[in-house]
């Protein structure tokens, strides 16, 4: 019934992680593994902490693939890179606060304190950029059952009509008028005045009202959902192989994991560049 539970294998470019050592969130576990030492390879194994385990069990159980570079210096220097566009994920010492929301997307549950991985703000077009996105949230399938069912109200009104007059005419175009009137809650016309008429009526009307409720809850659904299904765009590094980029199974209020959509914001805050800060990179 519902498009929201199904599949979306999307792919997604390589994924630039930028690692902020931070205790305990983000720490080096590997002793020759130096900030200042370019020339060293290195990988998450050789970093340890919450947010470090948080981001492995991302790209692990994605399969994500990936180019990391540690950072070490204020907070803000990797929030500049998310905006700038120069890495995609950052990871280490933030908390889901109402002024960083303002400005980046959070891979988290939203509290106040928690462990969090702050996202580049979506581009993705949201559910509803296009005329027939208004059949997104259901089936091809359900809504030719809603209409076959409207149309069989409608006969079964126009029957019980003719058995059974009402004050106004009920024929088949005016049942058709009435089932989709109480289908789209636009009923305006008067309602039957039998018994047998008015009980179906009220029964196709609870039904629309719970047709109603589905319909706004499978779009609510799959609008959040987008930001994490649709395919990663407007980045400055070419795709690399193709992978399945979906989501893990959030399970708690505190981020022991992790699938929460991410929300579509606006960056509006200016950090300084942060190029004089020192920094590791490696694949």
């Amino acid at each position: 019934m519902s498009r929201v539970g199904s599949a979306y294998p999307v792919v997604s470019p390589r994924r630039r992680i930028s690692p902020l050592v931070a205790t305990p969130f983000v720490m080096i576990n590997n002793g020759k593994l130096q900030i200042d030492a370019l020339s060293k390879k290195a990988d998450f194994s050789d970093l340890t902490g919450l947010s470090v385990d948080i981001m492995k069990k991302i790209v692990d159980t994605d399969k994500i693939s990936y180019t990391l570079t540690v950072y070490a210096g204020a907070a803000t220097d990797v929030l500049n890179l998310l905006k700038t566009g120069e890495a995609d994920i950052a990871i280490g010492n933030y908390a889901v606060l109402p002024e960083l929301t303002t400005s980046f997307d959070f891979l988290s549950n939203y509290l106040y304190f928690t462990y969090s991985v702050l996202e580049e703000p979506s581009r993705a077009l949201p559910v509803g950029a296009s005329l027939f996105d208004f059949f997104g949230p259901l089936t091809d399938g359900f809504w030719v059952l809603i209409f076959f069912s409207a149309v069989i109200v409608a006969l079964a009104m126009a029957t019980l009509n003719y058995f059974s007059p009402n004050n106004l005419d009920f024929g088949f175009m005016e049942s058709i008028f009435v089932a989709f009137g109480c289908l789209f809650q636009g009923l305006s016309v008067p309602p039957p005045n039998q018994w047998s008429s008015r009980i179906l009526l009220s029964v196709w009307w609870m039904f629309s009202l719970f047709f109603v409720i589905i319909y706004a809850t499978n779009y609510g659904a799959l609008k959040t959902q987008s930001g994490m299904s649709s395919v990663v765009s407007g980045f400055d590094v070419s795709p690399a192989s193709p992978v399945q980029f979906n989501s893990i199974l959030f399970r708690g209020r505190h981020a022991t994991a992790l699938e929460l959509p991410i929300v579509n914001t606006v960056a509006k805050k200016h950090i300084d560049t942060a190029e004089q800060f020192k920094k590791r990179s490696f694949t």
